[in-house]
């Protein structure tokens, strides 16, 4: 009995990690991304970079010991600011980009 059960959790083991290596059938495998991505992520970089900002003032403030000064809450509020100011911005380029293709 006991052989048996080890049979089966290495045959559940190789099934596993077979269906990792095959592709999804349909679905091309790309290694790289397309020059569109690239442009895609350069677009939103500004966003990305406000959003890790805001992030990284977010743990910081979780991370102290003391309650939170004026200062941790004026760095807040500026990365919030940063993050919606950088929303706008890609949300009115994408919007000039879609009225001038049309």
């Amino acid at each position: 009995m006991r052989n048996r059960s080890a049979y089966r959790y290495r045959v559940a083991q190789q099934r596993s990690a077979s269906s990792f290596q095959e592709p999804l059938k349909g679905h091309p495998v790309k290694s790289e991304p397309t020059a569109e991505d690239l442009a895609q992520i350069d677009d939103e970089w500004p966003l990305i970079e406000a959003e890790l900002d805001l992030l990284d003032v977010q743990l910081k403030m979780l991370d102290r010991t003391g309650p939170v000064d004026g200062l941790e809450v004026r760095r807040l509020r500026h990365a919030r600011t940063a993050v919606i100011r950088e929303t706008v911005a890609l949300f009115v380029r994408r919007s000039s980009a879609t009225r001038r293709a049309a």
